[in-house]
């Protein structure tokens, strides 16, 4: 067999192969074979008609067809192992020329994964410091009062709304979704809300409603808004006192494991500390991809461009329904349209894929594997901590690609320790 191999662009190849009449034969012969196997053939039990029998029944055309399939999926192997190409999408097989005793010429066109050649990642790694942060008093108390205010007890009041009272709330703003009507519930002076908005609340008894107006500062978030007023019309659902409960021994006790408060302030130090901990590596592992991103020449396949950026697109469409917002609103409010949205998930889409490609490589060169029992392992962890998710709903291929792309993530720390 003759193969020839051509670039149509990095991520794009052809394969063309030229099989001789007389290398197609034994195929030939074993496509009968197969089909003989299979096809009843009156007068005889199954799979012992003679071949020629066989032959005449189901035509030569049949056993040409799957001879050939045969040919093409076995060179299509041969030629990926052998130039080490990972195919990103199915292949498209197109016969080029065939007729008996001549040889079979056909053409596989396939989009492949980039080839790069890593930097030295392992000086990279050592020169990018992973950034500590220390949990402080202030975020300790922070965290004890939100566990305070949790295990508060509410008592309905007629009284006027005051801060540290619970109250919940409509309210709308033609200049906020088409004057959509929000409901709202916190406590008076923790809500966060546009700064002005709760000091309008004060005084508000259950079933009162007051509009006022207030200028939005020019660095808000919501651009639509920024540097301009915004009317609002508010109705106060229900007011309630928060009788909260004591802070001492006690308290932390009955949260279960803790003999004192003391015991208490440090377990949430200790929890909060190990989140500071991830945010802090997750930060250091992007800031080493990017860095090692910078230092390839990468060429990145349309087609999985493409994907990402409608799955990113999609995933963003899902959190304005989570909160109940919808997406021309959203757009209209950040003073952005579909195509300035679908240009960042493209620039996202790009970095994560680089990302990906530069994980994937490095795994492949330290030889970095995740073996089936993991994966199952991950599965069982999944559906443990998330019964109401089904196994069917599970992507294997995306666990497996997650569990590779962490234990890579973390072959690089241990370089970064060791240094």
């Amino acid at each position: 067999m003759q193969t020839e191999i051509k670039k149509l662009e990095p991520t794009n190849i052809e394969i063309y192969s030229t099989v001789e009449w007389e290398e197609f034969l034994p195929y030939y012969e074993k496509a009968l074979n197969d089909i003989a196997e299979i096809t009843e053939v009156k007068g005889f039990r199954l799979g012992k008609a003679p071949k020629e029998i066989v032959e005449k029944q189901v035509g030569k055309e049949k056993v040409f067809h799957q001879a050939i399939e045969k040919i093409v999926q076995e060179q299509y192997k041969i030629t990926m192992e052998k130039n080490d190409f990972e195919p990103i999408d199915k292949p498209l097989v197109e016969i080029l020329k065939f007729a008996p005793q001549n040889p079979l010429q056909f053409k596989i066109k396939i989009q492949i994964l980039p080839h790069f050649d890593l930097p030295d990642y392992t000086e990279i790694v050592k020169q990018i410091p992973i950034v500590a942060s220390d949990v402080s008093e202030q975020e300790i108390a922070h965290t004890l009062q939100w566990i305070q205010q949790s295990r508060s007890q509410m008592e309905e009041t007629t009284q006027g709304a005051q801060k540290g009272n619970w109250v919940e709330i409509e309210y709308q703003s033609p200049q906020i979704a088409n004057n959509k009507v929000w409901a709202d519930s916190f406590i008076l002076g923790q809500g966060k809300m546009l700064a002005g908005f709760e000091e309008m609340l004060e005084g508000m008894k259950e079933g009162e409603q007051k509009s006022f107006t207030l200028s939005v500062p020019a660095d808000y978030p919501y651009v639509a808004l920024a540097g301009k007023n915004a009317d609002f019309q508010v109705k106060m659902k229900a007011v309630k006192l928060l009788h909260l409960p004591e802070l001492n021994d006690d308290f932390a006790r009955q949260l279960g494991r803790f003999e004192n408060l003391s015991a208490l302030k440090e377990n949430i130090k200790e929890g909060l500390q190990m989140e500071k901990d991830i945010q802090s590596r997750q930060q250091w592992q992007t800031e080493i991809l990017q860095a090692i991103a910078k230092k390839i020449d990468l060429f990145l396949p349309q087609s999985l461009l493409t994907a990402e950026k409608e799955r990113i697109l999609a995933d963003w469409k899902k959190e304005c329904e989570k909160l109940k917002m919808d997406w021309n609103d959203y757009l209209s409010g950040q003073q952005k349209t579909e195509q300035d949205i679908e240009k960042e998930a493209a620039e996202k889409a790009a970095q994560q894929i680089s990302h990906y490609l530069i994980l994937r490589a490095i795994a492949k060169k330290e030889n970095i594997t995740v073996s089936q029992q993991e994966i199952e392992q991950e599965i069982n962890n999944i559906l443990s901590r998330y019964p109401q998710v089904s196994p069917q709903d599970i992507d294997e291929i995306a666990v497996k690609e997650i569990l590779l792309n962490n234990k890579v993530l973390k072959f690089l720390e241990n370089i970064y320790h060791s240094a």
